[in-house]
C-alpha cells in the first residue's frame, strides 16, 4: 500500500492542473488545425475528390458494391442467437423493424456520401464500420484489398477535406451564412 502511495505522490508532482490543461489546450489546438475549413479553388482537384465519393456511396446503396468495399452486407445475420433474444426480450416488434433500420442505414449513408451532406459525419461512421468489420473478422478480408484501402483513403480525406467545392455542405453554407458568402 505504502509502494502505491508513493507512486501516486510522485505522479501528482511531475503532472499539476496546469500541465494536464496545458495538454488539453494543446489536443484542441491540433483537432481546430485538423478540422478547420479546407479551401481548395482548383476545379480540378474538386473533381478529383468527387468522383470517389460519388462512386463509393452508389457503391454502399448497394449489396454488390458493399461486398466489393468489404463492408458487412448485413450486421444483423452476424450478430448471434444469445444477442438476438436480449433484443427480443426488450421489445418483440424491435427484431421485425431491425432489418428495416439496417437497410435505411446504408441508402442513408450512400446517398449523403454522394451528395457531400455531412461528409465528415458519414465518412467517420464508415470508418468505424470497417474497422469494426476488420477487427471482428481479421482472416475475412474482402475480394479486393486494393478497392478497401482506396475507400478507407476516400473516407479519411473526406473526414479532414470535407464534402469540397461540389457538396451540399458548400452549398448549405453560402445560402444560410452571410459571412461565408463574403469570404468564398
Amino acid at each position: 500500500m505504502e509502494l502505491i502511495k508513493r507512486y501516486w505522490l510522485k505522479l501528482r508532482a511531475t503532472f499539476t492542473k496546469g500541465h494536464v490543461l496545458h495538454l488539453i489546450t494543446k489536443v484542441e489546438m491540433r483537432m481546430n488545425v485538423l478540422f478547420q475549413k479546407v479551401h481548395i479553388e482548383s476545379k480540378s482537384v474538386n473533381v478529383l475528390m468527387l468522383i470517389p465519393r460519388v462512386l463509393f456511396g452508389y457503391f454502399i446503396l448497394f449489396d454488390v458494391g458493399r461486398q466489393i468495399i468489404g463492408l458487412p452486407i448485413s450486421e444483423i445475420q452476424m450478430m448471434d442467437a444469445e444477442t438476438i433474444e436480449i433484443i427480443r426480450s426488450l421489445s418483440p416488434r424491435v427484431v421485425e423493424v431491425l432489418p428495416w433500420l439496417e437497410r435505411m442505414e446504408y441508402w442513408v449513408q450512400g446517398a449523403f456520401l454522394s451528395t457531400g451532406f455531412t461528409t465528415r459525419l458519414i465518412s467517420l461512421s464508415l470508418l468505424w464500420v470497417v474497422a469494426e468489420n476488420l477487427m471482428a473478422n481479421p482472416f475475412l478480408m474482402p475480394q479486393n484489398i486494393s478497392t478497401l484501402l482506396f475507400f478507407i483513403s476516400t473516407c479519411l480525406y473526406s473526414l479532414v477535406l470535407g464534402s469540397g467545392k461540389y457538396g451540399i455542405d458548400r452549398m448549405i453554407l453560402r445560402t444560410f451564412f452571410k459571412s461565408w458568402r463574403k469570404i468564398r
